[in-house]
């Protein structure tokens, strides 16, 4: 079901930003990487993160989390924009704009857990 979700997020990211991205398949191919790096990290912080730090770990471990999915995002997304021979814009407002998400993105598939866990 997880899985499922994450590719509607993705569908709905895809359409909201096409106009963003120089060509169909670069705009493609970044929200993919940047969905799935978002994704990835929402899978940490449920599955591990929460069952294994409690406290200022799990705040430290968070705040960490939130960074280094921001970086891989904006790597994943810089590299798409490079081999389709487009110029990436400035790396710092991308990674503000990818920690960001990433930010939004942990915390809103946790609130979509514990609405699935207390309802269904």
């Amino acid at each position: 079901m997880g899985a499922l979700a994450w590719c509607l997020v993705g569908v709905v990211w895809f359409f909201l930003t096409r106009g963003f991205h120089p060509d169909i398949t670069t705009g493609a191919c970044a929200t993919a990487a940047l969905i799935g790096t978002y994704a990835f990290a929402s899978y940490v912080d449920q599955l591990v993160m929460r069952r294994g730090l409690s406290g200022a770990a799990y705040a430290v471990g968070l705040v960490s989390l939130v960074l280094t999915a921001g970086g891989i995002a904006l790597l994943g997304a810089r590299l798409v924009y490079i081999r389709g021979g487009y110029t990436p814009g400035p790396w710092l407002y991308h990674f503000g704009i990818d920690t960001v998400g990433a930010a939004v993105h942990i915390v809103g598939a946790a609130w979509a857990v514990a609405l699935w866990k207390r309802f269904i």
